[in-house]
């Protein structure tokens, strides 16, 4: 028969055995769920990282944009862009200048015609009977 202070320490040993798998799965545990909370954050680190990317990414373009719209306001405030828009979009001359419309040819069929002043002749509106060539050799030669 076995004596009481054996049963005691069977079951004193059985007792930390309970108590060290407790321990081992509480430790366990505890593992798996400091593992979890740091992929969590190694992920959402990792979000944050492509984010501030992104941003900065955003941050270049705009400043480029800001960088080309400053040249051209440097360029639109000079007198000589100033002076090619005014001639060539607005129709513009300077003083002096003597401005040259180019007309296309009338149509065979179709016979334009001038507005008339009171005696009957087109005002405003001088007719050449001369070829272009001529019309230009004059207007450039002064002949």
């Amino acid at each position: 028969m076995a004596s009481p202070q054996r049963a005691d320490v069977e079951q004193s040993e059985g007792g930390r055995r309970r108590n060290v798998r407790v321990l081992v799965l509480v430790l366990m545990v505890l593992g798996v769920v400091f593992v979890v909370g740091y992929v969590q954050r190694l992920s959402a680190r990792d979000g944050v990282a492509a984010e501030i990317a992104s941003l900065e990414a955003r941050i270049a373009d705009a400043q480029l944009r800001q960088n080309i719209l400053a040249d051209q306001l440097q360029d639109v405030e000079k007198p000589s862009t100033l002076a090619a828009v005014a001639r060539d979009e607005l129709n513009m001359v300077l003083e002096g200048d003597q401005p040259i419309v180019i007309l296309d040819p009338p149509a065979a069929t179709a016979t334009p015609k001038a507005p008339m002043g009171e005696s009957g002749q087109a005002r405003g509106v001088q007719v050449s009977e001369k070829p272009p060539w001529q019309q230009w050799w004059e207007l450039v030669w002064g002949e």
